[in-house]
């Protein structure tokens, strides 16, 4: 399929469409967009952004939780099932010893935030 190029006023439009249908409706502006004006979806999601809202709308900010309070969680969901349903041992083995390798990861990162933040708050004693 051809890629397409959409002028700044054909986006605006579509986005003025989705953001009228959605305030009427509450929901459902995207799949009529894609119908109305032929527009693929994730076109239309990335003219949205990330929060899936209109263009101009503030993203949610990202979680300032300190690392001790984020928990650090076991594999779960279908891809860990079928990890346990058809995996060899060996194939398991080495599946554990790698999520191993990205929990002590995620620990290093943990620990090197906490050290920034220390010497952020160091920094700002200095200057104070």
């Amino acid at each position: 399929m051809a890629r397409v190029k959409y002028s700044a006023d054909q986006r605006a439009k579509v986005i003025q469409f989705i953001r009228g249908y959605d305030a009427k409706n509450k929901r459902g502006g995207i799949a009529q967009a894609q119908r109305k004006f032929k527009v693929a979806y994730p076109t239309l999601k990335a003219w949205l952004g990330a929060n899936g809202k209109a263009a101009g709308k503030p993203a949610a900010k990202a979680s300032t939780k300190s690392s001790k309070s984020a928990a650090i969680k076991k594999p779960t969901g279908p891809a860990a099932k079928a990890v346990k349903a058809s995996a060899t041992p060996q194939m398991r083995s080495e599946v554990m010893s790698r999520f191993e390798k990205v929990l002590d990861y995620e620990r290093q990162i943990a620990a090197l935030r906490e050290a920034v933040e220390k010497e952020k708050a160091a920094i700002r004693n200095m200057l104070s």
